[in-house]
């Protein structure tokens, strides 16, 4: 059974059944293909298992195109949405745990719409910058605590 994986697709947080595979599939042989390719062959073995609306591929595309690029270790430009974005990187830790925690009493006290993401995958959180020193926090794309509650 595939793992289903949350990623942002436009201003929407989707769920995209068996990604992880494909993209380790791909890899390999993808990394340095242009953009367009990736998303082609990325789209044509996830759209076995998800449906992907015909007005929304385009943003599908690019977000499953910064996925990979993110995994091979390629830069990849955040995808920017309005608001307040914040991401806590940790392995849910009971410090990582303790920040989400605060976070989100200081979200609702001040009555702050904002749109959280938690990222456990080391990969991902290397791409931060934020690697060994858990738990990271992130706001509106900078890393602004590493290793501290």
């Amino acid at each position: 059974m595939s793992q289903v994986r949350l990623i942002r697709v436009g201003n929407h947080k989707v769920g995209i059944s068996g990604l992880d595979e494909v993209i380790e599939e791909l890899a390999p042989a993808y990394a340095h293909r242009p953009d367009a390719e990736v998303a082609q062959a990325m789209l044509e073995r996830l759209s076995r298992r998800n449906y992907f609306p015909p007005p929304a591929r385009r943003e599908y595309e690019k977000a499953l195109v910064r996925q990979f690029r993110r995994h091979v270790g390629q830069p990849v430009p955040e995808a920017q949405v309005g608001g307040l974005e914040i991401k806590i990187l940790g392995a849910d830790c009971p410090n990582c745990r303790q920040l989400r925690e605060r976070l989100y009493r200081v979200l609702e006290q001040f009555g702050l719409p904002a749109d959280l993401e938690e990222i456990h995958d080391a990969m991902e959180m290397a791409a931060h910058g934020v690697v060994v020193i858990t738990p990271g926090l992130i706001i509106n794309g900078k890393v602004v605590s590493a290793g501290r509650v």
